[in-house]
């Protein structure tokens, strides 16, 4: 977008700059330049306005101006840049109690304003069906990924494989789990061959142990 003219005001640039950005990007509800634009005039004739902007969707945007004369660049000024969305989030219809499986019923969804469009907020009920509440949540609350209990990967009396590292060796047995366990977590498993171990629970649904940390009862 270009404006060949060699006195630009305020108002004309703070319209181009709005402009820009609304047409380049959908969903955009609203942009807030948070600097003051003044009027700009040069001397000599055949000046050109040209706006860069490299949208993102989180956080301040920046957008240059650059005013030309030919290929020639006289001036640039950057100007930040609040760009809200406007966006489809899922929010509880009712209350929710702690550890309560979540069914399609107990979500509806609303239209807001946010700046932020890279928020953890959950916009695809799909993703929730299944899944169980972390807490208790009100009615209206904005249903986000820290609302999510953590996925059992391990369940109790089950037979799981236990990797145990020892320097550049890797064994592997295997073993029964005596508890529940989320990725990270720390449980204890009956080993096959004897004996209970503690060891922490991997995205893969292993139990890895370091050789020089055993705990053996």
């Amino acid at each position: 977008m270009s404006y060949s003219q060699s006195s630009f005001s305020a108002e004309r640039l703070k319209e181009a700059i709005i402009n820009h950005i609304m047409k380049s990007n959908t969903g955009i509800a609203e942009v807030e330049i948070l600097q003051n634009i003044s009027d700009i005039s040069f001397p000599e004739s055949g000046i050109h306005a040209e706006l860069d902007a490299d949208i993102q969707d989180c956080g301040l945007n920046r957008v240059m101006i650059k005013f030309r004369n030919e290929d020639r660049i006289v001036k640039f000024i950057d100007y930040s840049v609040r760009i809200k969305y406007e966006i489809n989030v899922l929010v509880a219809a009712q209350t929710i109690p702690v550890g309560q499986t979540f069914l399609e019923s107990d979500f509806t969804y609303k239209k807001i304003i946010s700046d932020n469009n890279c928020s953890n907020n959950i916009t695809d009920i799909k993703q929730l069906i299944g899944k169980q509440a972390s807490r208790n949540i009100s009615k209206g609350t904005i249903v986000n990924s820290t609302l999510l209990a953590a996925e059992t990967i391990i369940k109790r009396s089950e037979k799981v494989s236990i990797i145990v590292n020892s320097g550049a060796v890797r064994i592997r047995t295997m073993g029964t789990a005596l508890q529940d366990g989320i990725a990270g977590q720390q449980i204890r498993i009956k080993r096959d061959s004897g004996g209970t171990l503690t060891g922490i629970v991997g995205d893969d649904g292993n139990v890895y142990l370091d050789a020089n940390n055993l705990s053996k009862r």
